[in-house]
């Protein structure tokens, strides 16, 4: 995989882990939400965010480990 390449998918994995913070906010409201009024059509929090978001952070960062190690210091 080119530099070009790794640094692509490091921006876009940083913009998707955003994502996920966000969903995850929107899982609290959710659970918040169904504590108070139970069970609704569409209130349901979305299951494996934050494996998603592991899973994601793990490739962020050996990424970032392999792009450090090919910037050039000159």
């Amino acid at each position: 995989m080119k530099i070009e390449d790794k640094k692509t998918l490091y921006r876009l994995l940083s913009e998707y882990m955003i994502d996920l913070l966000k969903l995850d906010e929107e899982n609290i409201k959710r659970r918040k939400d169904r504590k108070e009024n139970g069970w609704k059509v569409g209130n349901y929090p979305i299951s494996g965010v934050k494996a998603q978001f592991n899973h994601a952070r793990c490739i962020y960062n050996k990424l970032g480990v392999e792009i450090e190690n090919e910037v050039s210091t000159f």
